[in-house]
């Protein structure tokens, strides 16, 4: 299995927080994003071939990682689009995909990587669906937050990297990378749903997530 995490961008929103510095390096009770986010895979499978792919201050957060890195030169005037497209060389055979600015509990990778086979999208169903991708196409299949995480099979991560390629190279590469998900979603890619409903996480994109991220973890929770 391969993991791909997306941490180029500069974070904008949440420069109040970050004071500059890389989001992933923000931390959230006593511990970045970034380690925790280590800290789960070496404790779930250690053998998971993880991909980081960074743009912003990438200098900074190299030396935290030990995994293999891909760098988006261009990550100012892109979006996660391209940044997964630098990493199509990992886009094979089983893939988790997630953005570097979620923090989330082990509970969570465990419920990833136990699943059979197949394609899935990580929502909580107990939190209200503000994903600007997903909410401006009206998907209804599913109820609930999408928490910055989905996994696909081999047959989907070749259909997400030709995706990709195709709107890249047709200068599409603002988008966030859901948009070529979301387009084999409704193309009919088969899909279920982890709902992580109770468990800990928050993706970090304003003052108010770090904030709500901060009440979530206060006890410490890896």
């Amino acid at each position: 299995m391969n993991a791909i995490v997306l941490m180029a961008g500069i974070g904008s929103r949440a420069l109040t927080v970050t004071d500059g510095n890389p989001k992933c390096l923000l931390k959230i009770h006593g511990k970045t994003i970034l380690e925790r986010t280590l800290n789960n895979f070496e404790k779930v499978d250690p053998k998971i071939t993880k991909c980081f792919v960074l743009g912003y201050k990438a200098d900074v957060i190299k030396k935290y990682i030990s995994d293999s890195i891909v760098i988006n030169p261009f990550f100012r005037i892109t979006n996660s689009i391209a940044s997964l497209w630098f990493a199509r060389d990992y886009l094979e055979g089983d893939t988790i995909i997630m953005n570097g600015d979620v923090c989330f509990s082990v509970e969570i990778l465990h419920k990833i990587v136990e699943q059979k086979k197949g394609n899935y999208i990580v929502i909580d169903s107990l939190k209200p669906s503000n994903d600007p991708v997903f909410n401006s196409n009206n998907i209804t299949d599913w109820k609930g937050e999408y928490a910055g995480i989905y996994r696909l099979n081999d047959f989907g991560t070749r259909k997400l990297k030709n995706e990709i390629e195709n709107l890249v190279l047709s200068e599409q590469y603002s988008l966030y990378h859901e948009k070529a998900f979301l387009k084999l979603i409704n193309q009919g890619l088969p899909l279920k749903k982890i709902d992580i409903a109770g468990e800990k996480w928050a993706e970090i994109d304003t003052q108010q997530d770090f904030e709500n991220a901060e009440k979530i973890f206060r006890n410490g929770s890896i």
